[in-house]
């Protein structure tokens, strides 16, 4: 667990998976504070992976003292801007300012058969992926006769992603260049579980900002579970 105060940079150590690096059997709790920002360079920016399958992760920024509405904690990263990983604890990350993904996705959660909550973020974005990537199937590996890997699926659990927009943003730092969007917005696989986008109690406020993206909007997908959207700006894609 961890509060951080201050600019975290890329690691030192080529092995790592993160400028915040977290491997552990029990929960974590990983929250930025107002100054706080983490630069993952070619690293992802915070990486946390849990083998439990009941305790939770949790990445969170800082709500303003003085405005609710603002939020404090920059995530950045050469791969993912946030890498969550559980064995079926909860997900949860919010209240951040922004976070920012390259080669891989803004906000990668994997929970196989936990819930997924992403809330409360000003802007989520990713240069070549997903702004947001999450899945809470149930996932088995096997090995066929040629031990090759054989991946099934079944399963899954809730996810909640609420007042969270994908803004189009400058990746150059050249105020007379237009704004990029990122490649995709919202991925979601629920399998059995509910997937609610932007809908949480019908309240506006929870409700999806704008969705800036080369290609998809938004992807949910649940086999069996209700998908609910609603979203207060434009989808575009």
């Amino acid at each position: 667990d961890g509060t951080i105060n201050t600019v975290v940079t890329a690691p030192s150590d080529p092995d790592a998976n993160g400028a915040i690096d977290v491997e552990t059997d029990g929960g974590s709790t990983i929250q930025l504070k107002q100054n706080a920002e983490v630069q993952g360079d070619t690293f992802t920016g915070v990486s946390v992976e849990t083998t439990s399958s009941t305790d939770a992760i949790v990445v969170q920024g800082t709500i303003d003292e003085n405005d609710p509405s603002v939020r404090h904690g920059v995530i950045s990263g050469g791969v993912h801007g946030i890498n969550a990983v559980s064995n079926g604890g909860p997900v949860t990350v919010s209240d951040l300012a922004s976070v920012d993904g390259g080669t891989g996705a803004g906000i990668f959660a994997r929970t196989t058969g936990g819930t997924a909550t992403i809330t409360d973020i000003t802007g989520v974005t990713s240069d070549d992926s997903y702004a947001i990537d999450v899945d809470t199937r149930l996932k088995t590996v096997t090995q066929d006769e040629n031990n090759d890997d054989v991946i099934e699926y079944s399963g899954g659990a809730d996810i909640s992603i609420q007042n969270i927009a994908i803004p189009e943003f400058d990746d150059d730092g050249e105020p007379l260049t237009p704004d990029v969007r990122s490649y995709d917005g919202i991925f979601a696989l629920s399998g059995t579980g509910n997937i609610n986008i932007g809908a949480d109690n019908g309240l506006e406020e929870n409700a999806i900002g704008h969705i800036f993206a080369i290609y998809d909007g938004i992807n949910a997908q649940s086999d069996g579970g209700s998908i609910d959207i609603h979203t207060g700006g434009r989808i575009e894609s």
